[in-house]
């Protein structure tokens, strides 16, 4: 029989909450108080993988994301600013957000600069997806 998740009491939930937390404490370690790493957790596990952030807002791709679309999404109507996130997003990387810029007009001649972009940057070795992509984890691509 499956527990609803709802129920906080549920050892399930309290385990995913208890590490939410673990991970959030690590960031503030690391970003906010500017600890060594040795300092961030006891956990090794948790000092060697990388992990998304608790607020995908706090993840280093999001942020770079943010920043070149700071400005223009005044500007811009709202589905530009969608479909652009979405474009970067596929990829996963800020360093491809910012080679590609912010996209006006999705015809040929741009689908052909943004394939130009992805090869030239995994060419020079780079990547164009972000670690939290299987491939891109194992360098399937250089």
């Amino acid at each position: 029989m499956l527990v609803p998740c709802a129920e906080l009491g549920h050892p399930g939930v309290k385990r995913f909450y208890m590490f939410m937390q673990h991970r959030e404490t690590i960031k503030i370690r690391r970003e906010v108080k500017l600890l060594p790493q040795e300092k961030w957790s006891n956990d090794p596990f948790m000092l060697t993988t990388h992990l998304t952030n608790v607020r995908r807002e706090d993840d280093r791709n999001t942020r770079q994301m943010r920043e070149l679309s700071d400005g223009i999404a005044e500007a811009v109507p709202a589905g530009l600013l969608v479909f652009n996130c979405a474009l970067w997003r596929a990829f996963g990387t800020g360093t491809f957000a910012q080679k590609v810029g912010f996209v006006t007009d999705w015809c040929s001649s741009t689908q052909e600069h943004v394939v130009n972009v992805a090869l030239q940057h995994w060419r020079l070795g780079g990547h164009c997806f972000t670690d939290a992509y299987y491939p891109a984890k194992f360098g399937f691509y250089k």
